[in-house]
């Protein structure tokens, strides 16, 4: 099922929405800086997590974690960049509209498989049923064996491995449901150039601003599930996961500078808008 992420108010509403503590927000018309998933990932994946000692408290072993983790010097919080779908920013000539739509971010569901599962199980406070941003699919082929079906029939079973890096955040609740476009600006009413139409539709990124927090990371392996005549595919399903508290999204435009934010509360579910804003102005 698609996410339906950010219902942001019409640009008359901006002032009005100003949050001073929503950091995407103060970073509207100002360079954002971040860095990748890889980045944070192989920078935690160098820990040496210490292992839980059977004489020691759960609270004495995270606080052995934590200390760990603090020697990385990673920030508290900081802007990590999210995969932006730029087929999803459209610019009608006849009407002067330019659209973010719903699905420029976030469009992709992640899958987990059943050892992450077992993971989440095991005494953490997270469990499947959780807001993520999907950060990469990658499908890596390994070849094809022949099986058979309960008749004797012989068919052949493509194997592979496909691999998910993800977001993790808190669980959520509620139903999801269709929200407006992330912005729609007439373009000749916000004195937004063609030129720069076009360089936002091929340029743009977006960046979500997190705070990492234990387990931090994690990677699993799970097993393929039963292969039939009809789910020809033996897959392996590996999952690369940071988990962190995801606070807000921004769209940076061509030169990098904020021009869409949002502050998510993702314990809501997808009712997670509490305050918003647009700017987008031409470059003096």
């Amino acid at each position: 099922m698609k996410k339906f992420l950010l219902g942001l108010l019409s640009f008359s509403c901006v002032s009005s929405v100003y949050a001073l503590d929503n950091v995407c927000a103060q970073n509207i018309l100002k360079p954002v800086q971040g860095k990748d998933f890889n980045f944070y990932y192989q920078k935690i994946s160098s820990l040496k997590t210490p292992k839980k000692d059977e004489f020691e408290t759960t609270a004495q072993y995270q606080e052995r974690v934590d200390k760990s983790f603090k020697s990385l010097n990673i920030p508290s919080k900081f802007f990590i960049e999210i995969p932006i779908e730029h087929n999803n920013i459209t610019f009608d000539a006849d009407t002067r509209l330019l659209t973010f739509s719903p699905y420029v971010i976030n469009n992709a569901n992640v899958y987990y498989g059943m050892n992450f599962g077992k993971l989440l199980e095991s005494g953490n406070q997270y469990f499947s049923d959780a807001y993520d941003v999907q950060i990469s699919r990658s499908v890596k082929e390994q070849g094809s064996y022949a099986a058979q079906n309960a008749f004797g029939a012989t068919f052949q079973v493509k194997k592979q491995e496909v691999t998910y890096k993800s977001i993790f955040d808190q669980p959520k609740q509620g139903m999801s449901f269709n929200k407006p476009p992330l912005g729609v600006f007439n373009i000749d009413e916000n004195n937004i150039s063609i030129d720069r139409v076009k360089a936002l539709k091929s340029k743009s990124k977006a960046y979500a601003f997190v705070s990492l927090k234990p387990p931090y990371i994690a990677k699993t392996s799970s097993p393929p599930e039963k292969v039939t005549a009809t789910g020809r595919v033996d897959s392996t399903t590996i999952n690369e996961v940071l988990f962190a508290d995801i606070q807000c999204f921004i769209i940076t435009d061509e030169n990098n500078n904020g021009i869409i934010s949002s502050v998510l509360d993702t314990k809501l579910g997808d009712e997670f808008v509490k305050q918003e804003e647009i700017r987008l102005r031409k470059k003096r």
